[in-house]
């Protein structure tokens, strides 16, 4: 994941662009604190974000219990849990 480039979409190099709105964005970023709250295990990617947009770095989620929100509501965003 730490080899993930973070970006401009329209950059065919870029292998995760921005998100589409703000709202988007802070309910990425809420999900993400409720399953660290419910146990999770948070791992962001030290990927470098660009300034301009909106942007979450790659994350990944272990030790998420099947019933934590991120095991029962789709993200939509640079998150995977397991």
């Amino acid at each position: 994941m730490s080899t993930l480039r973070v970006g401009s979409p329209l950059d065919k190099s870029i292998d995760i662009g921005a998100i589409v709105a703000r709202g988007q964005l802070d309910r990425i970023q809420r999900l993400v604190e409720q399953g660290v709250a419910e146990g999770a295990t948070c791992w962001q990617a030290p990927a470098a974000m660009p300034t301009k947009g909106l942007f979450f770095p790659p994350t990944l989620l272990s030790n998420v219990h099947p019933t934590s929100i991120v095991a029962q509501q789709e993200i939509f965003g640079p998150c995977w849990s397991r």
